[in-house]
């Protein structure tokens, strides 16, 4: 079966976004596993690695809030490429990290990217599924950030254990990997302009019969992200000591 050049485009934008997604995830993740090594070599207290741990996902929820809808007004291509230039920067931040501040704006900068990218990729699956399952595009979003918190276990625990520059070697790897993904999504095709309304923040809107099950599934979700948090920063610690 031949695919014609436009459905050709529309499944690469297809993998594409799902690799958007899995670099956000694995971006979030990566800077877990070294807090015990960043701890033990600037003498951080726990609080302090604990407010580099929490800065991420304040800076995600602020940008969300910010920037969720964005891609509606500038295109998904645009957002995704700010933020996975966002993202780059961060892990650069990181290579180079002094002391604890360049940690704050490196996670600052994750969170940013993240909620650049992230709805972005997300309806960027949506639109451009070409299967005739319409679960596609959902059961993906959800494969691919299963699989970029899996690789910031692996790969960047791994990395950080057995390889030389523990704290550098993950970043430069995630670094290299944004580049490739930044090239793929620029390499999508442009949507072409349309009647886009003008970007503003949106507060939280959820229908009234849906609040029950929004709170329980941001409850989940929380808790999902609690417990991974402490696994990944657990793993390294226990095979330091």
């Amino acid at each position: 079966m031949t695919l014609s050049p436009r459905r050709f485009a529309r499944r690469g934008s297809f993998w594409a976004s799902a690799a958007v997604l899995a670099l956000c995830l694995w971006s979030s993740g990566a800077p877990s596993v070294l807090y015990p090594t960043y701890a033990g070599e600037w003498h951080l207290s726990s609080i302090v690695i604990t407010t580099v741990f929490a800065t991420y996902p304040v800076a995600l929820l602020i940008g969300l809030l910010l920037f969720g809808n964005i891609s509606d007004a500038i295109g998904r291509r645009r957002a995704m490429l700010i933020g996975i230039t966002l993202i780059f920067v961060s892990g650069a931040l990181f290579v180079f990290a002094l002391d604890v501040g360049w940690l704050y704006v490196g996670r600052v900068l994750q969170g940013a990217g993240t909620a650049f990218a992230l709805g972005a990729a997300s309806a960027s699956l949506v639109e451009n599924n070409t299967s005739s399952n319409p679960r596609l595009a959902s059961s993906l979003t959800t494969a691919s950030t299963a699989l970029g918190l899996t690789l910031a276990l692996i790969v960047s625990g791994t990395l950080a254990q057995y390889a030389p520059w523990p704290e550098q070697l993950s970043f430069i790897v995630l670094s290299v990997l944004s580049v490739v993904v930044f090239a793929a999504v620029y390499l999508m095709p442009q949507a072409a302009p349309d009647a886009r309304a003008a970007w503003r923040p949106q507060s939280i809107r959820v229908p009234r019969g849906s609040v029950r099950v929004f709170v329980l599934a941001t409850l989940a979700v929380s808790l999902a992200f609690a417990v991974g948090s402490v696994f990944l920063s657990s793993v390294h610690r226990s095979r330091r000591i």
